[in-house]
């Protein structure tokens, strides 16, 4: 429904939309409860359960800019982002259900974060070894050695 209510203010322009004005408004009381997120002082043990639902937010407005464009300039784009709009409502909902369910997700999301690194350690050290091939079979394959560039001489930039 919100799909067909924004396409249908870009088939319409200057007429107003009351889903489009609530839309907007929601985005307005998203962004400042968020501000009132960040400026809240509260302890050090529930400084994640606070930054978690910033990340939340963010990440619910980011997805849902995504949509808005995606509409008027690239549909998979809108796709995208209204499948990530999905996610973060289950996400949402799970951890604002009880306490339990938010340390579950917390401790879920760590174990998943600590898999991203280390995939992406994995696959550097991959790639690393790859290149550091290639470069092996560079230097092997030159009939001279590469003295015909001459090194860059740097001068300092005077600051005025």
């Amino acid at each position: 429904m919100l799909v067909f209510a924004m396409a249908d203010d870009s088939a319409r322009p200057g007429t107003e939309n009351p889903m489009r004005e609530g839309m907007n408004q929601a985005v307005q009381d998203m962004i400042a409860f968020t501000k009132k997120l960040i400026e809240m002082h509260i302890s050090d043990e529930k400084l994640w359960f606070r930054n978690l639902l910033i990340g939340i937010l963010n990440s619910t407005l980011q997805n849902y800019r995504s949509v808005e464009i995606g509409i008027a300039k690239m549909p998979p784009l809108a796709s995208w982002g209204v499948r990530n709009l999905l996610e973060l409502c289950v996400i949402t909902i799970y951890v604002l259900r009880s306490e339990v369910d938010a340390l579950a997700f917390k401790d879920d999301f760590l174990a998943d974060l600590k898999e991203f690194w280390d995939a992406i350690k994995e696959s550097s050290e991959f790639v690393h070894k790859a290149l550091v091939a290639q470069m092996r079979d560079f230097a092997t394959d030159q009939s001279e050695p590469l003295r015909s560039v001459k090194p860059m001489k740097w001068k300092r930039a005077a600051l005025t």
